[in-house]
């Protein structure tokens, strides 16, 4: 079967009326998506940013970078929330109680998925998974692969709290909207999300920097891995049973 879109998963969570609801909520997406490109270009941009400064070792230039990184990923935040509410005043009342796990499906939406965001394929065929993608980017040997596999295995464990945090925040948000909380209630829980959002991307820019390091120099010159590589590691650590699986474009 055909795996669905994140957009598709999303109507089916809150089970959509593909004639009266759909258009609506299609419509809102694409406003909501329209209007965020410019923090979504601001959100890849720092995150490039995060990435050189890691590979140069600066620290001192990094807690500006992580602030910047925040403030745009609250307000990407706060625009997901207003898109949202406004789909849920066209829900019946029966589908409420599938705004939360809606709304989670929804993270990310307006950032543009890369190709390397979605499952790469085998010679065989099968989908392969994010270790197994990197190797075929990089040829990696099985001494870098062992070395890679034992680092990011640590940095997902590290990232246990910063993935409750992300899913607890989150959670809030949607409650702030069901609740019809006034608006400085949902930014300040915009605000709170993106502390993890930052977190997350934090962790992920360090640990593709960790892995161009272990690359020898005639690896780290296939710049056209480097930028799969860098729209692969978006959303590596947020699964919540491990990284090493299929991607599948989720975000956060």
């Amino acid at each position: 079967m055909r795996v669905m879109t994140p957009f598709e998963e999303f109507v089916d969570r809150l089970r959509l009326d593909v004639k009266t609801q759909l258009p609506l909520v299609e419509a809102r997406m694409n406003a909501g998506a329209k209007g965020a490109a410019p923090m979504a270009s601001e959100m890849l941009q720092v995150r490039q940013q995060l990435l050189n400064l890691e590979l140069s070792n600066n620290t001192a230039d990094k807690p500006q970078a992580l602030a910047s990184y925040h403030a745009v990923a609250a307000r990407m935040a706060a625009t997901e929330a207003a898109a949202f509410a406004e789909v849920y005043a066209v829900l019946r009342p029966n589908q409420h109680s599938r705004a939360p796990a809606a709304f989670d499906r929804m993270g990310g939406f307006f950032i543009p998925v890369t190709s390397a965001g979605r499952a790469g394929r085998g010679a065989s065929g099968g989908a392969l998974g994010r270790l197994e993608i990197l190797t075929t980017l990089f040829t990696l040997t099985g001494d870098q692969k062992r070395d890679i596999k034992t680092w990011f295995d640590a940095a997902y464990k590290a990232l246990a709290d910063t993935r409750k945090g992300l899913a607890g925040t989150r959670a809030t948000l949607v409650a702030a909207i069901q609740a019809g909380k006034p608006q400085d209630e949902i930014t300040a829980a915009a605000e709170a999300y993106a502390v993890h959002v930052t977190a997350m991307t934090d962790a992920e820019m360090t640990a593709l920097a960790r892995l161009l390091r272990r690359l020898e120099p005639e690896q780290r010159a296939n710049q056209a891995a480097i930028s799969t590589a860098f729209g692969l590691v978006r959303g590596f650590f947020v699964n919540a049973s491990k990284w090493d699986i299929i991607p599948d474009g989720r975000g956060y």
